[in-house]
């Protein structure tokens, strides 16, 4: 199924969190983050590293909508498997280790956990071979007419059939690893804001700072945000111990420069890897959904005819506690 930008919320909404690899559901919290659960993809053509995840997420969530599809025709599959099982011998089975397999392959392919296949008590009698579960183990008591007793661990042969068919579930593994490496601690790190109660002083003017590329201010504007970092910097809301020390160092002489050689007004270049550099920085932080939820509490509390605006809150907290925007984490 192609997933796009146009249908990634409806799509994956349809799918419970449990149900997602832990690595897609990592993906889909960044994305509704970035962009604001739908509601604003310009993140998606700016910048080209969340693009690339984002693509990412598209294409394996795709591919697990199509695999749960295929889990519909599972029924008829399994009855064509017994089918043949009745029917006799079968030239893929040659010993009593494919028996044992064979007994429980078309369940691990449906997406069967080995909780349920032990639970089962699951067994056949071919033909070929004689084989049941009991107690976490495979037990094939015939093989070719003969009499024997060969046991065999469940949860060997259970990830043997999942390592060995790439193109059936082990599907979703193969995602989560791509994913990983997309989505990696390192990469990731650039794209993912840590959540706070309060965007630090710092990335207030790197945010501000940055906005000023391509943009005609007159001298007096330039001043003014002059002044405000070096007040910032006098009353120590910005240290020199801060992590961003000296990127607030190169802000101020930067400003300085402009101002100094430029006339009324001018239209300030900061350059293609600083506007980048700085872009990202002023992404690193953002307050946390919870903080932003209690400001539209505390904006409503105990004023009249706002029943419909608390409505509204009620269903955003509980479309964020459903989709993990909201954890336990959360202090």
């Amino acid at each position: 199924m192609k997933i796009t930008k146009d249908n990634y919320f409806s799509e994956i909404d349809k799918i419970s969190a449990d149900e997602l690899p832990e690595e897609l559901l990592q993906a889909h919290e960044l994305i509704s983050d970035r962009t604001e659960s739908g509601r604003d993809w310009s993140i998606y053509t700016e910048d080209a590293q969340m693009k690339d995840v984002i693509n990412l997420a598209f294409e394996k969530l795709g591919e697990l909508i199509e695999y749960r599809h295929s889990l519909s025709s599972n029924e008829e599959e399994l009855g064509a498997i017994h089918k043949q099982r009745g029917s006799g011998y079968d030239p893929k089975i040659h010993d009593p280790s494919d028996a044992a397999r064979n007994l429980i392959e078309p369940y691990v392919l449906r997406g069967d956990d080995i909780s349920s296949i032990s639970k089962s008590m699951l067994g056949a009698n071919t033909g070929q071979y004689a084989a049941h579960i009991k107690g976490g183990k495979i037990y094939v008591t015939e093989f070719n007419n003969k009499k024997i007793n060969k046991t065999f661990s469940l949860m060997d042969v259970f990830q043997e059939i999942r390592m060995e068919r790439p193109g059936s579930l082990p599907k979703r593994t193969e995602a989560n690893e791509e994913i990983k490496q997309k989505a990696s601690k390192e990469n990731l790190k650039a794209i993912v804001a840590n959540e706070t109660e309060r965007i630090s002083e710092e990335v207030r003017f790197i945010k501000r700072f940055a906005s000023l590329h391509n943009k005609v201010k007159e001298k007096k504007q330039l001043l003014g945000f002059i002044s405000s970092l070096q007040r910032a910097m006098l009353e120590k809301r910005i240290r020199k111990t801060s992590e961003y020390a000296k990127e607030i160092l190169f802000m101020q002489e930067t400003l300085l420069k402009i101002y100094n050689g430029m006339g009324s007004e001018i239209k300030i270049d900061l350059g293609k890897n600083t506007v980048e550099k700085f872009s990202k920085m002023s992404k690193s932080e953002k307050v946390r959904p919870s903080v932003q939820f209690i400001k539209r509490y505390i904006s409503i509390q105990g004023k009249p005819d706002k029943a419909e605006q608390g409505g509204r809150l009620c269903e955003a907290m509980e479309r964020a506690a459903k989709k993990r925007i909201i954890t336990s984490a959360d202090p």
